[in-house]
């Protein structure tokens, strides 16, 4: 059975969890399966909240956020599970901590875990600029064209309803693979015929992620990125 523990927020916020997610807070002694849900959210303290028995670590901010991802069946095959606002997802840059967790968990070989995380950093990137924050490519010619993406960057980051959008991450364990997946908020996206051509600014990470990942395919219509991984 699922508990929830706070870290960094009131009883009340808990409590306000605890009845919208139906999970109850720990009883002494409870050692099972845990939804963290985590107040200020940096590395140290979402490094803290995704070691077991932590299934999902939960961003308040506002509230928990819709949960995007089965708890159920994250708690009977031991996944992991993290929702965090946009904002929180550029400034803190998950993928380290989340690969961290996985591999602590479920015994990654080096090339693995080495692709998983880079897979990780390109599909979060993903649905938090061109997901959540609606931009295009990031220009790779001039410097004033730079400056402009980034001062468009910061103000849609600052935006009250593109920045607290939700980063969903969560990974399912089999035998002879991991499933990961990454989910964003946004309009969705339809890729674009693959193409070489060097001037083309988006669409890359995508094209890293396939040469990574056994398997990858789009879902939610374009929301959400799988990647399939063997262990």
């Amino acid at each position: 059975m699922l508990h929830l523990r706070g870290d960094g927020v009131t009883q009340g916020q808990l409590a306000e969890v605890a009845e919208s997610l139906g999970i109850p807070t720990p009883v002494s002694g409870y050692c099972g399966h845990e939804v963290v849900i985590v107040g200020d959210l940096d590395e140290g303290a979402l490094r803290r909240s995704l070691c077991r028995p932590t299934i999902a670590c939960l961003e308040w901010k506002d509230g928990p956020g819709a949960v995007a991802a089965p708890l159920a069946e994250l708690e009977r095959s031991d996944g992991i599970y993290l929702s965090l606002t946009t904002g929180s997802a550029f400034a803190v840059q998950p993928a380290q901590a989340f690969r961290q967790a996985v591999e602590t968990r479920y015994d990654l070989a080096e090339e693995t875990s080495e692709a998983v995380e880079i897979a990780l950093n390109e599909g979060i990137a993903n649905a938090v600029i061109h997901g959540n924050l609606d931009m295009g490519g990031v220009p790779r010619q001039t410097a004033d064209q730079m400056d402009s993406f980034c001062s468009v960057l910061n103000e849609r980051l600052a935006d009250p309803i593109r920045g607290r959008r939700r980063v969903h991450v969560w990974v399912m364990p089999a035998p002879t693979k991991l499933t990961f997946r990454i989910e964003d908020e946004g309009a969705g996206y339809r890729p674009a015929p693959a193409s070489s051509d060097p001037a083309r600014t988006s669409g890359r990470g995508l094209v890293l992620i396939r040469s990574l990942a056994r398997r990858t395919w789009l879902e939610r219509e374009g929301r959400r990125l799988a990647m399939e991984f063997r262990r």
